[in-house]
């Protein structure tokens, strides 16, 4: 996860919070795009979270060809958006 320079401290400990209790996430020090600029997303779960007092979006990119299948059940499971790259096909010939 990225935070954006002057992020509100709720959203700085969010971020930190699901760090740390949620295996797998971690919090990239820039945009994935700079992070694995010679990676291919294959495919994106967009996802939302509302309160009282926020509304907050999360995207998942999926780099992975073996993770893929199980990450959209996951994705549709919790009400996400799965998006395919349309040049994923090809990507997972490779």
């Amino acid at each position: 996860m990225l935070a954006k320079p002057g992020e509100e401290a709720w959203t700085s400990g969010l971020i930190e919070h699901l760090t740390e209790t949620q295996t797998g996430v971690v919090r990239l020090p820039q945009s994935c795009a700079e992070q694995f600029p010679d990676r291919t997303v294959l495919a994106i779960c967009k996802g939302a979270a509302s309160g009282e007092k926020i509304r907050m979006e999360t995207f998942s990119r999926y780099y992975n060809v073996s993770t893929l299948q199980d990450c959209e059940k996951q994705c549709l499971a919790t009400g996400g958006r799965w998006t395919v790259n349309p040049d994923a096909d090809a990507l997972r010939k490779k």
